[in-house]
């Protein structure tokens, strides 16, 4: 819970903290017009999400390094080591979504500000996407997820 806490913290704080960056970049508020705009908020999200894709392919980069190159640690230190891997690709997994929800809920609040009821036209928006979204998660990533889980539990009980 801790980790998860501190890896959503670390999210949030990275998500604002380049913003901040974005706003006070003179190049990039001639581009766009603020960080705020739907095109700043775009452009934000594919920049900070094709950082993590780089980090996250070095880190897999080195943990597959690591795990060939396992005879020189112990194994109590290898998975030492692809834990810590493991909870920065999730902080930067939470990054991406984060920055990717920030981009959509823009769109949404824009799109609604043009109707003359907007608070109702967001409330029907967000339950036309839960309607379609949550049936398709269950159906695909919550089944993929649960899958790695109990292939996981399998692995460790094989190695004790």
């Amino acid at each position: 819970v801790v980790q998860n806490t501190c890896a959503m913290s670390f999210a949030w704080c990275f998500l604002w903290s380049t913003r901040w960056l974005a706003m006070r970049w003179s190049l990039l508020r001639q581009l766009i017009d603020t960080p705020a705009s739907m095109e700043g908020r775009i452009l934000l999200a594919l920049v900070l999400s094709s950082g993590a894709l780089a980090v996250i392919f070095v880190l897999d980069t080195v943990e597959d390094f690591l795990h060939e190159s396992a005879g020189h640690m112990s194994l109590q230190e290898v998975r030492r080591v692809s834990r810590i891997i493991q909870i920065i690709i999730n902080a930067l997994s939470i990054l991406v979504g984060f920055t990717w929800e920030h981009s959509f809920d823009g769109g949404v609040e824009a799109v609604a500000s043009t109707t003359d009821h907007p608070v109702t036209m967001k409330m029907c928006m967000t339950a036309v996407v839960a309607v379609v979204i949550i049936p398709a998660w269950r159906r695909f990533i919550l089944v993929k997820v649960l899958n790695l889980a109990d292939l996981r539990k399998e692995r460790l009980h094989a190695s004790a």
